[in-house]
């Protein structure tokens, strides 16, 4: 769902801007070796210390982290991660 999006910023603010403690923002990413980078595609992958770093500075813990395929795009597996966040 994050794949549109390059900084995470702005997207953890908003969710802790909505959320009450014990709330959680569940999102899929596509898998970046590190930082925020654009693919062959025009979507985004992003390194899990940028999710992490976005979450935490909001007030997020990871609640749950889960690789996965997100879709085929020719055929092939997209690999992406589900990331569930806590908000303190």
């Amino acid at each position: 769902t994050l794949i549109y999006l390059g900084d995470l910023d702005l997207v953890f603010a908003a969710a802790a801007a909505g959320l009450k403690a014990g709330g959680r923002f569940a999102a899929t990413v596509e898998i970046a070796d590190d930082g925020v980078v654009v693919c062959e595609s025009g979507r985004f992958a992003h390194g899990n210390a940028h999710w992490r770093a976005a979450a935490e500075k909001h007030g997020f813990t990871l609640a749950w982290v889960e690789d996965l395929a997100l879709r085929l795009e020719d055929a092939d597996p997209v690999p992406g991660r589900l990331c569930v966040a806590q908000r303190a």
